[in-house]
């Protein structure tokens, strides 16, 4: 992009490795910045942008951190906000975790076999509550936060907007001010 735009972009991680590769590949362009630590340390980072992106990240945040962040986001009131996050209920789980195991995957290992089925029929009051990991994540809470900041203009299906929200392997949020400036 930096052929094409004059942009200015910013990348927020707290992995030392992620921050290694991010420096890396874009470290060398004066219009790249990169903070190795939390979002929740560095809202004051995020009130100028016109884009906010996060991908596949609230997942993998505490959700008291995530409503503080994505009230933040919406106080800042980007001209756009997008983020994906996968989809850990309802029958696309129960897809995901023993395609996983056939395919000798790491990812369904953070499931025991009845957790990934209580999941895929949305009983999560039957398995451990969503700390920082896959398991026990809904999207569905995440969607009524944003909602409570920013208009949703559009939530994207992976890996096609024809299927179902329930066979989706991942939902992508388009959002924006409910106001414009």
């Amino acid at each position: 992009m930096n052929a094409k735009l004059s942009i200015e972009y910013t990348g927020i991680d707290y992995k030392s490795r992620h921050a290694e590769v991010a420096l890396e590949r874009y470290g060398k362009n004066s219009n790249f910045k990169y903070i190795n630590d939390s979002i929740t340390q560095h809202y004051e980072d995020m009130c100028n942008y016109d884009i906010i992106v996060c991908l596949e990240t609230f997942e993998h945040i505490p959700e008291s951190d995530v409503v503080r962040i994505i009230e933040k986001i919406g106080e800042s009131r980007p001209k756009l906000f997008v983020c994906s996050v996968p989809n850990e209920i309802g029958p696309i789980i129960l897809i995901k975790n023993i395609g996983s195991a056939l395919i000798g995957w790491k990812r369904h290992k953070e499931y025991t076999f009845a957790e990934t089925v209580k999941a895929s029929l949305y009983m999560l009051d039957s398995i451990p509550c969503h700390t920082t990991e896959h398991k026990g994540f809904d999207f569905r809470w995440l969607a009524q936060t944003i909602r409570g900041n920013m208009k949703i203009e559009k939530i994207h299906k992976s890996p096609w907007n024809i299927i179902p929200s329930f066979f989706s392997p991942s939902l992508i949020f388009q959002c924006r001010p409910y106001n414009e400036k």
